[in-house]
């Protein structure tokens, strides 16, 4: 193969070299809450300070509103990237 072309503009890892200088205590880091429990938690305590950007599927979104069905209503934005299954290109 041609081996990476794009490593001037994506690293020689393909993802930016993002792991070549990480943090050696990376994994002391890593927080035991799962991603929803903590979406409402911060949500709640943060009402209407929190604007959120939701930029694949929606399942923990989803989740979220099942936890706390006013959880919507506790943010000042929420940003959809949504998709269009029917539509041609860039839609």
């Amino acid at each position: 193969g041609i081996g990476n072309p794009f490593s001037d503009h994506f690293g020689g890892d393909g993802l930016g070299d993002v792991t070549e200088n990480k943090d050696p205590l990376w994994e002391e880091k890593i927080q035991r809450e799962h991603a929803v429990s903590a979406m409402v938690r911060l949500v709640s305590e943060h009402e209407m300070q929190v604007s959120l950007v939701a930029l694949g599927p929606l399942t923990n979104l989803a989740l979220a509103v099942r936890l706390d069905p006013c959880f919507p209503k506790k943010l000042r934005d929420l940003y959809i990237m949504g998709g269009n299954m029917e539509g041609k290109g860039n839609v």
